[in-house]
């Protein structure tokens, strides 16, 4: 395990909107993420520019990028060995594509595993019940058990040169998951 100082922390955030930019604050909050907002808008209003043009110079340089999220609710016990039932069948077989895409990438956070290119690797992370199915345009699908809550949850982050076409293919990739519902 590599010593703490040797390891950068960047940005770190949660899909309930937590957001953790300095890694002297313990917990993901909204104040310090709404804090380096107002000194991001200070420093692009001193160029003549507003965070809205440098959004859409990222977007222009990088592609568009949209999120999602599907939570199924599978109740009682039942619920319980559904979900499992759905993290078997995904382990099983695992989509080969998705929103017209192939799946490049399937990483099992449970077994520990990564299969990229027909190589397997390890993945190198504590053991969970999860699973990432990468896209080859960098799209990518997260699925997981709630820790907290009888629902099987899924993650969505779509990439495509128009708002549009990460829109639809966040679209296509939700609608393949409902049917575990």
């Amino acid at each position: 395990m590599k010593k703490a100082e040797s390891i950068l922390f960047l940005f770190g955030y949660e899909e309930s909107y937590g957001y953790l930019i300095s890694p002297i604050v313990r917990d993901k909050d909204a104040l310090q993420a709404a804090l380096m907002v107002c000194e991001a808008a200070a420093f692009y209003k001193r160029k003549s520019l507003t965070l809205k043009d440098m959004l859409n110079r990222f977007f222009a340089t990088h592609g568009w990028f949209c999120e999602g999220q599907l939570s199924i609710e599978m109740a009682g016990r039942k619920g319980i060995a559904r979900i499992a039932g759905v993290m078997r069948a995904l382990r099983a077989h695992p989509p080969v594509e998705l929103a017209g895409l192939a799946v490049v990438t399937v990483e099992d956070y449970y077994a520990g595993s990564r299969i990229s290119g027909g190589k397997k690797s390890a993945i190198g992370l504590p053991k969970t019940d999860a699973m990432k199915f990468i896209l080859v345009d960098g799209s990518w699908v997260a699925a997981r058990p709630s820790g907290t809550e009888p629902k099987c949850k899924f993650y969505f982050c779509a990439q495509g040169s128009s708002e549009q076409e990460a829109q639809s293919k966040l679209g296509s990739m939700r609608e393949y998951f409902k049917r575990f519902g």
